[in-house]
């Protein structure tokens, strides 16, 4: 069922809860994995060079300082660290409920080039090319108390792309039935685990990316 399905559903994970708790408590971070993710960031970064400064050019004409946004996430064994994306929102103007986007902003996130930083976190150790999203605390504590099982995600690295974002969806209102949902597919790639899913998933984000095909 899982094979066919590509995830790993919470009600099959609750009928057999202890084979699957001794199964996730085993997953551990890959050594092979992780040399191609140093490997691959580093050659990214430098491919990617001349878009880097771009992006920092075009920021600090359009919008000026900062150029980095950072965040707090949960990464692996839900430890924290600092995400870092070019920035391409403002903060929340007096009076306002939800940040805006910054003149800069719109090509960058329409060409990805403000997932570009994520490229140093892998190299430092933080996140891995392909995983689970990381979460932010709020998300992570209320998916937690929530949906069962949900701290299991983290067994592996947090990634920039992943199973659940190519064959799922990208999840941004928090409500049970869709993080669960995308818990069902982190879990089976935190379950099945290896290089060849990892390059596989790795394939499909770039032909979402150069195709505009699957799961947005």
């Amino acid at each position: 069922m899982e094979s066919s399905l590509h995830r790993t559903p919470i009600e099959i994970i609750e009928r057999f809860r202890e084979y699957y708790e001794i199964v996730f408590s085993e997953a551990r971070i890959s050594r092979r994995i992780r040399v191609v993710d140093i490997v691959f960031s580093t050659g990214l970064i430098i491919l990617f060079s001349p878009f880097i400064l771009f992006s920092i050019l075009y920021i600090l004409i359009r919008d000026g300082r900062p150029i980095f946004f950072t965040q707090p996430r949960h990464g692996v064994n839900a430890r924290i660290f600092k995400v870092y994306k070019f920035r391409t929102m403002n903060d929340p103007e007096e009076g306002e409920d939800f940040p805006t986007l910054t003149k800069s902003g719109k090509l960058l996130r329409m060409t990805r080039l403000n997932e570009i930083p994520q490229l140093f976190s892998v190299i430092k150790g933080d996140m891995s090319i392909v995983g689970p999203r990381p979460d932010i605390p709020s998300t992570y504590e209320y998916c937690t108390r929530e949906i069962p099982f949900y701290r299991y995600r983290t067994r592996v690295m947090p990634g920039i792309t992943g199973h659940a974002q190519v064959l799922y969806r990208y999840v941004d209102k928090l409500e049970y039935d869709t993080f669960a949902r995308r818990l069902s597919y982190d879990l089976y790639y935190v379950k099945n685990m290896d290089f060849r899913l990892y390059l596989a998933t790795m394939l499909r984000t770039a032909e979402v990316m150069l195709f505009r095909r699957g799961a947005k």
